[in-house]
């Protein structure tokens, strides 16, 4: 058997593998036999990686939409990345949620004020022939 964690090759009676300590009922059988890995579950030991569009995005919206609530994005985009990078999942999909609601919170208010800018302009001008 070879250790799914690690890599290294294990005898079949062993509980754990002796290189890395994990316990060796998750071990791929030694035969070129294929095995069943679920998409999208994260293997022990696999590196997390927040989503980089998340932070791109909060950057694009603090430049073009609304600064405040684009920083508070970048502030929950790195969050993530943080804790991506220390493994915690629980905490990492939080603060990107909480990133994507601010980038939304961003793209609404700069849309908001957009129309109110449009509006007030069509108003000056025709109150100017006046």
């Amino acid at each position: 058997m070879f250790c799914r964690t690690c890599g290294n090759p294990m005898p079949d009676n062993v509980p754990s593998c002796p290189s890395c300590g994990m316990p060796a009922t998750g071990a791929a059988p030694a035969s070129g036999a294929p095995v069943q890995v679920a998409v999208g579950v994260a293997q022990p030991g696999a590196p997390l990686q927040a989503s980089v569009g998340t932070l791109v995005g909060s950057i694009l919206v603090t430049m073009f939409c609304c600064l405040p609530f684009g920083i508070v994005s970048i502030v929950y985009a790195c969050k993530a990345n943080s804790a991506a990078g220390i493994g915690n999942r629980a905490l990492m999909e939080s603060a990107q949620r909480t990133a994507v609601g601010w980038i939304i919170a961003s793209v609404a208010s700069g849309a908001v004020f957009f129309v109110l800018y449009i509006a007030l302009v069509v108003m000056a001008t025709a109150l100017e022939g006046v």
